[in-house]
């Protein structure tokens, strides 16, 4: 029994495992097909795309053209103008001592650095009694000498009193010698040597020469005497001014209009005729001393003597004034050497009133001494020259130039350079009026290359012109 059932059994079984791989090669092949299905889907779309898309316009031959940026060129008279760098100083300085010696007093409360003095204004006063002294003194001495001198003269008037005397008397012994010589030659008789003397008043005329002589001789000797009071007279006189002098002198005066740069003393100082009170610097003009390459010279006038005009200039110091603030000055010397270092000439720039004290300078810039400013020096005038930049000018002696056909044409102009400024080149005979200068830069610049100029962009609204919207 239990074998008929399993028999049964086995005879019964169904076959399933091939019914399922039958199945699993179907469901592979509609994969399959759902991929190739896509593939062609997408490659027809992609067709489709690359036949359909845009072409790009191919650009006109003006666009292979080179931007550039020009500006016309302009002939004409042009003034050069020379720029330097220069320095402040002082036109005057003066190192301030007393005349005399003694204590100080009194100091003037501008002998401080920075204060200012108009010529003739007390600086400072030092004791005057010593010096009062000795000027009473010398006038005493004055006194005496001028009585001694009217002493003098009284008793030379008295000796040309008895000169006068003795000559009437020696006049009139020789009027009584001339009677007795009559007399004698009346007598007629022969006389010896000595009785001869005796009728002749010979004694008597040479007693009366005798006291003509010593009265002349006193006469002469008071006029000495006299003339040597007088001599004292006028050395005490001298003494005195002296003395005077020096009793003026204890109040120290500024010399000129000037600026106090430093002091050395104070009240009670004791000072010397060499102690150095302070340093002064005059205001009327300061110099500013610049160094200019020696082949700008030609271009300016430079006076040989004080009288004669020299080249405007303008001074700059932008680091302490407006940019748009100048002072102007002349150039008054050319220092007699040039810079060691740089090999540079060194001119002198006149500048007057640097302190604005004059009421015609009112709200101009006050000069600093020791500033390191710009000056820009008006040169001599060039007639009909074009004014190049200098960026301009290309590898030193050519200029691109746009031809009416707006081209570019090379054009060499070193030999018609008359002047190399610091940012201007002047150009006289090579260009003319209205052509166009090309002024940026070409990568490649060869003559006949196409150019165009880039057309001015439209002005953008200032920023704040909208209207606010709400």
């Amino acid at each position: 029994m239990q074998e008929d059932d399993t028999q049964q059994k086995t005879a019964g079984e169904d076959p399933s495992p091939r019914r399922g791989g039958v199945v699993h090669w179907i469901g592979a092949l509609v994969r399959l097909l759902l991929v190739v299905v896509i593939l062609a889907g997408g490659a027809g779309g992609a067709i489709y795309l690359l036949r359909t898309k845009p072409q790009a316009q191919r650009q006109q031959s003006a666009a292979e053209a080179v931007l550039v940026r020009v500006q016309p060129v302009e002939t004409g008279p042009h003034r050069v103008v020379v720029r330097a760098m220069g320095t402040v100083q002082p036109a005057r300085r003066v190192l301030l001592a007393p005349r005399v010696a003694g204590q100080v007093l009194d100091v003037s409360d501008e002998l401080v650095p920075g204060g200012r003095f108009d010529a003739n204004d007390p600086v400072l006063r030092i004791d005057p009694e010593d010096f009062r002294l000795a000027v009473a003194q010398q006038r005493t001495e004055v006194l005496r000498r001028t009585a001694e001198v009217e002493r003098y003269r009284s008793d030379a008037n008295q000796r040309a009193t008895d000169v006068v005397r003795a000559e009437c008397a020696e006049q009139i012994e020789m009027g009584q010698q001339a009677i007795a010589q009559r007399e004698y030659e009346l007598l007629g008789k022969d006389l010896g040597s000595q009785d001869q003397a005796l009728v002749l008043r010979q004694p008597q005329l040479r007693t009366v020469q005798a006291a003509t002589e010593a009265a002349r001789a006193a006469e002469k000797s008071a006029r000495a005497a006299a003339a040597a009071a007088e001599q004292s007279k006028a050395a005490a006189e001298t003494a005195l001014a002296r003395a005077e002098l020096d009793l003026s002198r204890t109040t120290v005066r500024a010399p000129l209009n000037a600026l106090v740069v430093s002091k050395s003393i104070d009240v009670g100082s004791m000072v010397s005729t060499v102690t150095q009170i302070a340093t002064l610097v005059g205001t009327d003009e300061y110099w500013v001393e610049l160094s200019v390459p020696v082949d700008e010279l030609k271009w300016l006038d430079v006076p040989a003597a004080r009288g004669t005009t020299g080249s405007q200039a303008r001074i700059y110091y932008p680091a302490a004034w407006p940019d748009d603030t100048s002072r102007a000055g002349q150039v008054l010397r050319l220092a007699a050497e040039l810079e060691p270092q740089g090999r540079m000439a060194r001119l002198l720039v006149e500048v007057p009133d640097p302190l604005c004290l004059d009421p015609n300078n009112a709200g101009k810039p006050q000069m600093i001494l020791g500033a390191y400013v710009r000056v820009e020096l008006r040169g001599r005038g060039l007639a009909d020259v074009a004014a190049v930049p200098r960026s301009a000018v290309r590898d030193g002696d050519r200029v691109w130039i746009m031809t009416p056909d707006d081209e570019l044409e090379i054009r060499p102009v070193g030999e018609k350079i008359v002047r190399r400024g610091e940012n201007v080149v002047y150009v006289a005979g090579a260009l003319r009026d209205g052509e166009r200068l090309v002024v940026s830069d070409i990568g490649t610049p060869v003559d006949k290359l196409k150019l165009r100029v880039q057309a001015p962009r439209p002005a953008s609204a200032p920023a704040g012109s909208r209207e606010a919207r709400p």
